[in-house]
């Protein structure tokens, strides 16, 4: 009886052990998707500031790097009309944020976003009309997406 005791309880230890690392996934992949999220949305919502306060900057924008890293940049140039309309290094950040150790960009359509002020016109580099952003787990188990279009729309699949 102690056997059959004690195997059940091994058998229930490892279903919560492994249910609370699935969870603990989970939780990361949604808490860097809208880490991501939210740096999208800021950039935009500079590029809306920007203009009204008559600051002399671009746009706004947030770049993305293979290696996890996602980083908020203003596009700066003296005649905004032939800015290179992408980050062009460590001169133009705002903010950099790297994802979760665990995780990673799965999926990476682009490198940058640009929000240019006044509407804001969307600049997707390159070029398209929507971009997919997946991050996933490196074990490749789980994954969330982000939806970008070329109309500033940020959405989650």
């Amino acid at each position: 009886e102690m056997l059959v005791t004690i195997s059940i309880m091994a058998m229930l230890s490892a279903i919560v052990i492994t249910y609370g690392r699935t969870g603990e996934r989970q939780i990361a992949l949604l808490k860097d998707q809208a880490r991501v999220i939210n740096a999208v949305l800021r950039a935009k919502s500079l590029a809306v500031q920007t203009y009204s306060s008559g600051e002399q900057v671009c746009g706004y924008g947030v770049h993305f790097s293979s290696d996890g890293d996602f980083i908020i940049f203003k596009d700066l140039s003296d005649d905004c009309g032939l800015s290179d309309q992408q980050y062009s290094g460590s001169g133009e950040e705002v903010a950099v944020s790297k994802l979760d150790s665990n995780l990673k960009f799965s999926q990476l359509d682009i490198t940058d976003i640009l929000f240019i002020p006044p509407e804001p016109v969307t600049v997707l580099l390159p070029a398209k009309e929507e971009a997919l952003i997946v991050i996933g787990a490196k074990d490749g188990f789980s994954e969330v997406k982000i939806k970008v279009t070329d109309a500033g729309q940020v959405s989650v699949n």
